[in-house]
């Protein structure tokens, strides 16, 4: 598995500025061992309006994994996070849920990605999902669901499995698999509150 967030697709969400090279992107893969499956995790894509198209030319047969959220507390990490990176100027959740539909692409082009702070469109799963589907057929593509993952991790890593084609069973792997404790994304205060 290349590092989190390369974002060599959704060139829609200017992610990276100047956008990673297609050399760049394949060299996260040099040291792959051969025979092995490889992928990738970059958590904005299914916010992407171009990803699906551009995946299936690069890659034909690729399977997609979709892992979704509850979309109330993402919602609510998403905004802290864009409190705490400047981005994000209503400090209320609320009252930036409630205009998110109404700002435009010149109020969210210094974002990351452009269209973070359009929060509502974020967790409309289906039409995403879906064009996933549409792109590269419904037997190429898994959902899971993050609760699932974190309530049944071995029914969740099996589905997954079958999904890759993987022989091995999750409670070989995850009864030798100790997470970390750790928070993701918890709510901090502004990066700069001066500079906010």
């Amino acid at each position: 598995m290349a590092r989190k967030e390369l974002h060599y697709f959704g060139r829609d969400l200017a992610y990276n500025t100047p956008a990673r090279s297609l050399e760049n992107y394949e060299s996260h893969f040099d040291k792959a061992p051969e025979n092995r499956l490889l992928g990738e995790t970059s958590t904005w894509l299914l916010a992407s309006s171009t990803a699906a198209e551009e995946i299936v030319n690069y890659c034909p047969n690729a399977k997609i994994l979709i892992a979704l959220r509850e979309p109330v507390s993402w919602l609510h990490s998403l905004h802290s996070h864009h409190l705490y990176t400047g981005d994000e100027t209503l400090i209320d959740f609320e009252a930036a849920v409630s205009v998110s539909p109404q700002r435009d692409d010149k109020q969210t082009q210094n974002c990351t990605p452009r269209s973070a702070l359009k929060y509502l469109q974020h967790v409309r799963y289906s039409h995403a999902v879906q064009r996933y589907i549409d792109t590269f057929g419904v037997n190429n593509v898994c959902v899971i669901l993050l609760d699932d993952l974190r309530n049944d991790p071995i029914q969740a890593h099996n589905k997954i499995f079958k999904f890759l084609g993987v022989s091995q069973s999750a409670e070989e792997i995850v009864s030798n698999y100790t997470p970390p404790v750790r928070t993701n994304n918890s709510n901090r205060g502004v990066r700069s509150a001066l500079v906010q």
